[in-house]
């Protein structure tokens, strides 16, 4: 294989699933705080797909760690497990689900870190 067929591949989106590009706030917990009643972590969504999510935090988090995620979806209905979008911004579905972190990127002190987790379950 020659040098441009390498970094073709490279270069090639290796998701699964599309991504949604929106921001705004999510709250979140790590599983290992629920029993202790530790208060939840506020974050900003970046981008979230079918598989995972990408969110900024200024809490320290790791990878391999668990966490539970509420993220209220502006604009989509949840009715018996089947989610809809009605487009209209008062409507506001909550998604609780469960991921794994799976990569950190700490930046400079006083810039947030990002965060991305790939989703291992759901949560009614």
């Amino acid at each position: 294989m020659d040098q441009s067929s390498v970094l073709e591949q490279i270069g090639r989106e290796r998701r699964r699933y599309p991504r949604l590009y929106r921001r705004f706030v999510i709250r979140y917990s790590a599983i290992e705080d629920l029993a202790g009643c530790t208060p939840c972590h506020i974050g900003e969504l970046l981008d979230i797909s079918a598989g995972g999510l990408r969110f900024q935090t200024d809490a320290e988090v790791g990878a391999g760690g668990q966490l539970l995620f509420e993220i209220e979806l502006p604009g989509w209905r949840e009715r018996n497990g089947d989610w809809r979008r009605t487009g209209r911004e008062e409507d506001r579905g909550v998604l609780r689900v469960i991921g794994v972190v799976v990569w950190v990127k700490n930046g400079r002190p006083e810039v947030r870190r990002e965060v991305g987790v790939r989703f291992t379950g759901q949560m009614r």
